[in-house]
């Protein structure tokens, strides 16, 4: 009895400590991601998402919500209507950029390679890959509420 209270507890704290599921994300095109702006109100801005091994990566370049996340990296991501308060961290790493610009394009075709050029063509620069990840928080930093 002892042995089957003992699995049911470590499954129960291993799983409370997961992440969102991206499973949505796979199938939206666009999602609404907050940031804080210097002044301390939000905004929202549209954006795409890829999933790839069960994270959340977006991308931008030189825009203003990659200026707020630069400073903030506490946002919230919107999508199909659930929230979820996560902290944007920049993919560094060679190897997993070319792995997640693949799944862009696998997910928007080549419109998301036609899209990054004219980005970088507008805003200059390239494009920046930034993970979503998650712990067990409360988000203080904006209003909407954080989904679990």
């Amino acid at each position: 009895m002892h042995c089957w209270i003992a699995l049911v507890l470590m499954f129960v704290t291993a799983n409370s400590a997961v992440g969102p599921d991206w499973k949505d994300a796979e199938v939206e095109s666009e999602i609404l991601v907050t940031t804080s702006n210097p002044d301390g109100s939000e905004r929202l801005t549209t954006i795409w998402i890829a999933v790839l091994d069960g994270t959340a990566f977006v991308r931008t370049s030189g825009t203003r919500w990659e200026r707020n996340v630069e400073r903030n990296p506490d946002v919230v991501l919107t999508v199909a209507g659930k929230t979820r308060a996560v902290r944007l961290e920049r993919v560094h790493d060679d190897d997993l950029v070319d792995r997640v610009q693949a799944q862009f394009r696998k997910k928007y075709g080549s419109v998301a390679d036609r899209m990054a050029r004219f980005v970088r063509f507008v805003l200059g620069g390239e494009s920046r890959i930034y993970r979503a990840t998650w712990e067990d928080r409360t988000d203080k930093s904006h209003s909407t509420p954080e989904f679990r």
